[in-house]
Formats: structure tokens, sequence, C-alpha cells
């Protein structure tokens, strides 16, 4: 009988270790599947977003009936925010604001608008009579990839019949982005 049974046994046994054999190799297989799958979302997903474009340069100005002179040289793209390099002379003689109902953003000509990073200590972005800011303004938001115009506003919310207002609209208009 135990003749009979040792053979039943060493089959049982392989048998049960071959299937362990196959099983690891299916789910070895299964997980380089998932990895392929996985590289194929990522490189998918850098293809939706893009590379981002270079530094931008500008010599722009904006001038306001008012006495206020906004100058815009460069725009830098980050992962996830817009940097804008800005001189704001006030010529006038009131203090003035840029930023009065958090309405200085930058909008791109697909819809989005990205909202400034409010300096802890000018959250409204004041500046002194006869003075000039100079600095870097940081707007929340990475760059849409097919953008190619940017706008960038101060005070969006102001009345326009109050032309000396000491909180005054700027508006740059259809800045190129270069790829």
């Amino acid at each position: 009988m135990l003749k009979r049974l040792l053979p039943l046994l060493t089959a049982l046994s392989l048998l049960t270790a071959g299937c362990q054999f196959f099983g690891a190799g299916k789910q070895d297989d299964s997980q380089d599947s998932n990895k392929t799958t996985t590289t194929e979302k990522q490189a998918t997903t850098q293809q939706a977003t893009g590379p981002l474009p270079p530094q931008q340069t500008y010599d722009l100005q904006q001038n306001t009936e008012e006495g206020v002179v906004m100058r815009l040289s460069k725009i830098t793209f980050s992962e996830d925010s817009i940097i804008v390099d800005l001189a704001v002379t006030n010529g006038t003689k009131q203090v003035i604001s840029l930023n009065r109902k958090d309405d200085m953003f930058v909008s791109d000509d697909l819809g989005n608008t990205y909202r400034l990073v409010e300096p802890p200590d000018n959250p409204k972005i004041s500046i002194d009579p006869r003075a000039t800011l100079q600095g870097q303004f940081v707007f929340i938001g990475r760059l849409a990839p097919r953008t190619r115009f940017l706008n960038l506003v101060t005070n969006e919310t102001r009345p326009s019949y109050y032309s000396q207002s000491p909180n005054p609209e700027i508006k740059f208009v259809n800045i190129p982005i270069k790829r």
C-alpha cells in the first residue's frame, strides 16, 4: 500500500510545486503589465502638460492718466507658479494700491486665471507717493500647455468713472509667450 501512495504523493507534490511556479510567473507578468501601463500613463500625462516655456524677456510699459507707470521686464514659469518682474512708479501725491480688492491677476488666452500670492507685509500692494516698487510678483498655477498669450490686470473691480482713483486699473493685454 505504501508503494502505491508514494508515487501518488510524489505526483501531487510535483503538481502543487508546478502550480506555484506557474502562478508566480503569471503574477510577475501582471506586475510587468502594470508597470507598462503606469509608464504609458506617465508618458501621456507628460505629453498633456508639455514642457514649460523658457523665461520670457520684455520691455513693456503702461502709463495711467493718474501718473502711475508700470514696467514689465520678465516672466518666468515654474511647475506651480508664474513669476512676473515688475517695476511700478507712483507719480501721484497719494498712496496707491494695485490689489485693493484681491483683483490683481494674470489670465491667459484659454480662459485660465492665475491669482496673486499676496505678500504678507503688503497684501494690497500699496506704493507711497513718488516711490517705485520693484520686485517679482508670484501668481498661483502652472501655465496651461497651449497658452499663447497672457494678460496682467490690476484693480479690475475699480469703478471706471473715477479717474483719480488711488487704485489704478492697469492692463497688459496679449503678452506673447514664445515656446
